[in-house]
């Protein structure tokens, strides 16, 4: 599909991934459950990836006000993993004391998910595929 503002992320090539990150400001990664600053390659430079164990790994991207208008959170994923419980992929998460959010997420079926909330009301869209097969989706 086409973004408007934004170039999508290319398709991953065969064999391992090897994508580049356009996320601007700071970025946190976590791994074993600690945060680690600024730990992602130079944004826009191909050739990185990041690998995660599927236990207690993250990456957070900070927001701030000034991001208005839409946003878009596009990935690609690969798993063979069974799930289950949640298992969060990617959260956007806006500042605030109870700040908005969207979600996106495999369930507990291996299915798609991705919640939002907004002024506290919380929807979900969920999909009836299952993506946890080892193929890139």
């Amino acid at each position: 599909g086409a973004c408007i503002g934004a170039p999508p992320i290319p398709c991953p090539p065969q064999g391992d991934a090897m994508p580049y990150y356009t996320a601007e400001g700071i970025v946190t990664v976590g791994v074993g459950g600690d945060a680690l600053v600024n730990s992602i390659p130079v944004a826009g430079h191909a050739g990185y990836a990041l690998e995660f164990d599927g236990v207690d790994d993250m990456v957070a991207v900070a927001m701030d006000d000034s991001v208005g208008g839409p946003v878009t959170i596009e990935l690609w994923l690969k798993s063979s993993n069974a799930v289950n419980e949640f298992a969060a992929i990617a959260t956007l998460v806006a500042p605030g004391a109870e700040p908005d959010y969207v979600s996106v997420h495999l369930t507990r079926f291996g299915a798609v998910g991705v919640d939002a909330s907004v002024g506290g009301e919380v929807r979900a869209v969920y999909s009836h595929a299952t993506v946890n097969d080892g193929n890139w989706h």
